[in-house]
């Protein structure tokens, strides 16, 4: 199970502080991006997160209503690895997706807790990864959601073949409960942002995700 730091910020310092504490110990992360009206929060935007000389793969989650512009300017970085859409965003879905994959990024979609698999279900064929966020998503920190860790099997059922990641909720107390289901990266946000050694937190995270 991968284990991707999740940064959600509102200035290019912080950024820097969050990605290069864990530097030795991860080779991608991921950079969460706010600007919708599910949430007041606004984060960083896209072309300030790039201005960056990070040697890190970036994924980049755009919980935007349209991300098109944005996603104009990821594709250009060869950073970037995966580039995730929301399913509620108002921006053709297709184009995006088909945008991505040109510049042979891969093409990812995250589903809110108030979705189910319909959302998703007409891109199973199209998508290398689905995000279930197992929050609200908008700020790190908010209540662990375990009920939705059930659309994991779900996808799976449904003939889904690629990446499944969860965001949100990941801690020592949490990580047996996620180990149950079949989920390939675990984006996580507070456990590590707030510890005071990151790099001990993510070893000790992954160790016992290992042994589990």
């Amino acid at each position: 199970m991968q284990i991707n730091p999740a940064i959600l910020v509102t200035n290019i310092s912080d950024l820097l502080i969050q990605a290069t504490s864990l530097m030795d110990v991860v080779s991608e992360i991921d950079i969460d991006i706010i600007n919708w009206s599910r949430t007041n929060t606004k984060t960083i935007d896209v072309h300030t997160a790039l201005n960056n000389k990070i040697p890190l793969k970036m994924n980049f989650d755009l919980m935007m209503d349209r991300p098109k512009e944005s996603i104009k300017e990821l594709i250009y970085d060869k950073r970037v690895k995966t580039i995730i859409i929301n399913s509620e965003c108002k921006d053709n879905i297709e184009e995006l997706i088909d945008l991505i994959h040109y510049y042979k990024k891969r093409a990812g979609m995250s589903i809110n807790p108030n979705n189910d698999l319909d959302v998703v279900e007409p891109y199973i064929k199209v998508l290398d990864l689905i995000e279930i966020y197992t929050i609200e998503p908008g700020a790190q920190g908010n209540s662990f959601l375990p009920e939705r860790l059930d659309l994991a099997p779900n996808l799976k059922m449904m003939g889904f073949e690629g990446l499944i990641e969860t965001d949100g909720g990941t801690n020592l107390d949490t990580i047996g409960v996620f180990k149950q289901y079949p989920i390939d990266i675990l984006s996580v946000g507070s456990y590590l942002s707030k510890a005071k050694d990151p790099t001990k937190a993510y070893l000790l995270l992954k160790k016992v995700a290992d042994s589990i």
